[in-house]
């Protein structure tokens, strides 16, 4: 048993590009450490 988007047998019914899944790589990798700096700088000492 596999989890993805579409019907069980053939080919995904969600399709993403390379370029998409980069970008939403990236843009992962710079919101989350930048939500973790504003943490750290609003939390109380």
């Amino acid at each position: 048993m596999f989890l993805r988007p579409g019907p069980a047998t053939g080919a995904p019914a969600l399709t993403m590009s390379v370029a998409v899944a980069i970008l939403v790589l990236g843009l992962w990798i710079g919101v989350m450490p930048s939500l973790g700096a504003w943490r750290t700088q609003t939390r109380d000492a």
